[in-house]
């Protein structure tokens, strides 16, 4: 599942810089990818890591672990997704911000924020690298 959503968003986000018709497919996938990287931020925070040979499973040596390592670039993925998100249900516009002015800059920042949703890429390796352990073990 998550490499299919990692596939989607390198396909999309790029293509959402020419602001492509946002079908119900599009949509609901963009739902479902924010569900699926904010539910793998709660698993992240409850799933043990190993230290000098050693499975920590300690929940509170897990969130520190958690949080000195993956908790901001996570933070830097899906927070704007949900900032963006939120506007959109609230029925705020991000997307008619004219090209001039503070708007303008306004539009390329959040423009590179959603591109940051492609830095899941990080992820991506470290879970198929765990992956290649469990199966060469």
């Amino acid at each position: 599942v998550g490499a299919f959503l990692l596939f989607f968003d390198i396909i999309m986000v790029p293509l959402s810089a020419f602001h492509p018709e946002r079908g119900g497919f599009t949509v609901f996938v963009d739902l479902l990818t924010l569900l699926y990287w904010t539910g793998d931020v709660f698993m992240s925070c409850i799933t043990g890591y190993v230290s000098e040979g050693e499975t920590v499973m300690e929940m509170r040596l897990v969130l520190i672990h958690y949080v000195k390592t993956w908790f901001l670039l996570d933070l830097v993925v899906i927070g704007p997704d949900w900032v963006f998100n939120i506007l959109d249900a609230l029925g705020s516009d991000t997307g008619d911000i004219g090209d001039g002015g503070k708007s303008g800059r306004l539009l390329r920042t959040i423009r590179l924020v959603r591109m940051s949703r492609l830095l899941r890429i990080v992820k991506l390796q470290r879970v198929v690298g765990m992956i290649r352990d469990r199966i060469d073990s």
